[in-house]
């Protein structure tokens, strides 16, 4: 049987490592053996994992990015010894995802990808193998990367000192794209057709690019009676709308989500899942809803279900997993103008407004409200066709037989 290696910094764990193990066992149903290597945080899974470093090693690549700018120049050892076990497999097809983020030394593995005759898939869930550094360039609207390469001085990293003292923006620029533009057999898949234009613009464009959009369980993610949730978060009857993040880092909108709950109409809360410790206590003050991150997928989509309206104010995206799942529970939509964020709307399942205008946001959410108190049967409508929209377009089943598709052309030289 052929075998199908997966890598990727996390495994069947947060929105990467769960895409990476459901393309696996899409390939398994088809007869691929599947192989899982992975840095950090895994759940069990049906893919033979391979775990890649220990806890060390990430902090000592840590030290070394805040010291010395060297993410992705680090794990030596670690990297050696994934090459040496890829030796050993003899995958028929490697599938790259997430290869950043402080566990892989990305030049010695390029440097052996680029001495074997296996196609390359890589899944580009950000913007960072084609620039100085940056997974994401939009909210400081920095094209260095396309108007002549990142050089020193990235708008992105000015902020901390540290790594200012030993910056390293246009070393990691022209050792990305000297390595990455002369790997034989890669094929760059996007999630959005929004990457998918920008890496055209970029010193990727050499390379064949295809959009795949992500999928999603739509047999878990589907409306669910929300009542126990509503109990244990002390949401009670109140409507709500909701914002979900695996991590709530700053470009994720939380600073806005922090200063909506005024702007919302009179009964209607605002419950965020995902928050830290220190976030929640910091929510707690707003009169937010605060839900510590769950693996809980069960009680995730009753969550989506019981909610008004799914809320995404990201400034920096590609094609987020949250907006499917919220559609696949029928929830409407609300996105920022982000990335490819806009990509799984259609015009009668949510809205698109400008980043920042939360008084747009605060507008849409009454006028919801209003609808579903004059004429219920809309909003229930509405929300059938979200559902709809889900079954027809994000199923994993359909999304990701595309890639076992991707592999068979590519073993068959096509």
């Amino acid at each position: 049987m052929p075998k199908l290696l997966q890598i990727n910094v996390t495994a069947n764990w947060g929105s990467t490592g769960k895409i990476a193990e459901q393309i696996n066992q899409a390939a398994q149903l088809r007869g691929w053996d599947i192989y899982f290597a992975y840095g950090r945080n895994m759940i069990p899974a049906q893919s033979v994992l391979i775990h890649t470093g220990n806890l060390f090693q990430v902090y000592e690549h840590y030290a070394e990015h805040r010291l010395f700018d060297n993410d992705g120049l680090a794990s030596r050892m670690a990297t050696l010894r994934l090459i040496n076990r890829i030796k050993r497999l003899k995958p028929n097809i490697i599938h790259l995802h997430n290869i950043h983020d402080h566990w892989l030394n990305y030049r010695l593995l390029f440097n052996f990808l680029n001495t074997v005759d296996i196609p390359i898939v890589w899944t580009q869930h950000d913007c960072w193998s084609f620039t100085g550094g940056c997974a994401h360039f939009t909210l400081k609207k920095c094209y260095q990367w396309r108007d002549g390469g990142c050089k020193q001085g990235c708008p992105m990293r000015k902020e901390m000192i540290m790594r200012r003292l030993f910056e390293k923006t246009s070393v990691h620029y022209a050792l990305k794209k000297q390595l990455f533009t002369h790997t034989k057999n890669l094929t760059l898949v996007t999630a959005s057709r929004w990457l998918e234009n920008i890496e055209k613009e970029s010193f990727l464009s050499n390379h064949n690019i295809v959009t795949i959009h992500n999928g999603i369980n739509t047999s878990t993610f589907q409306p669910v009676d929300s009542t126990e949730v509503r109990k244990k978060y002390g949401i009670g009857k109140s409507r709500y709308v909701i914002g979900v993040s695996s991590v709530w880092l700053p470009y994720k909108g939380l600073y806005d989500f922090m200063q909506l709950p005024p702007m919302l109409p009179e009964g209607v809360k605002l419950v965020l899942v995902g928050l830290s410790r220190e976030q929640m206590n910091m929510a707690q003050i707003k009169g937010i809803v605060g839900v510590e991150r769950t693996d809980n997928i069960l009680e995730l989509a009753a969550l989506y279900s019981g909610a008004l309206m799914f809320l995404n104010l990201t400034y920096e995206d590609n094609y987020p997993t949250t907006n499917l799942e919220a559609m696949a529970c029928g929830v409407p939509v609300l996105t920022y103008n982000t990335g490819g964020s806009s990509e799984a709307l259609s015009v009668d399942t949510g809205w698109v407004v400008e980043q920042g205008d939360l008084s747009s946001v605060a507008a849409i959410v009454r006028d919801l409200v209003e609808r579903e108190c004059v004429c219920p049967s809309e909003v229930m409508e509405m929300r059938q066709r979200c559902r709809k929209r889900a079954e027809n377009e994000f199923d994993k089943n359909d999304r990701f037989s595309e890639y076992i598709k991707l592999y068979d052309d590519l073993l068959e030289g096509k």
